[in-house]
């Protein structure tokens, strides 16, 4: 239960994380083309990549209790939804630029598909960058404080 519990604010984190670089990756792409179409596109391939991620979660935690063949299904199916999703949503872009590049608003086919990375991003930016940066010092601090805490209760012995 507790493993579970700590599983499930990893996500939360991730899901967090994905959200604020979604948006300042989205007004950076504004600022710089002054324009909504490349924005807006990326939100729509970040929420369709968020869309999957909890999918895969989801299959996850369902496939715990089914026995070995039955798990080896869920995600073969999990998984051919998330391609198909992702298909639809790069299919909807490409239908969408290519009769509407024109039009002041419409989707871009390269800026979607970069968001569909948000989340391998952001986990790979929380185990590789921010952990080992800022929660090395916390988890150093902690032990010296548990350290001093300890040499105290020796010192009143």
């Amino acid at each position: 239960m507790n493993i579970k519990k700590n599983n499930e604010n990893v996500e939360r984190t991730i899901i967090l994380y994905v959200w604020i670089y979604a948006a300042v990756v989205a007004l950076i792409l504004l600022l710089i083309t002054f324009k909504w179409v490349l924005p807006l596109s990326f939100l729509l391939g970040v929420a369709t990549n968020l869309l999957c991620f909890s999918m895969t979660v989801r299959t996850v935690d369902k496939i715990f209790k089914y026995d070995e063949t039955d798990k080896k299904r869920e995600l073969i199916k999990n998984n051919i939804s998330k391609y198909l999703i992702y298909f639809v949503i790069l299919a909807l872009a490409g239908v969408s630029y290519y009769f509407h590049k024109d039009k002041p608003l419409h989707l871009d086919v390269i800026a979607t598909a970069c968001g569909f990375f948000s989340v391998k991003i952001m986990i790979y930016f929380k185990y590789f960058i921010y952990e080992p940066l800022f929660l090395k010092k916390k988890k150093v601090s902690s032990q010296e404080e548990v350290k001093e805490g300890e040499a105290k209760d020796e010192s009143h012995n």
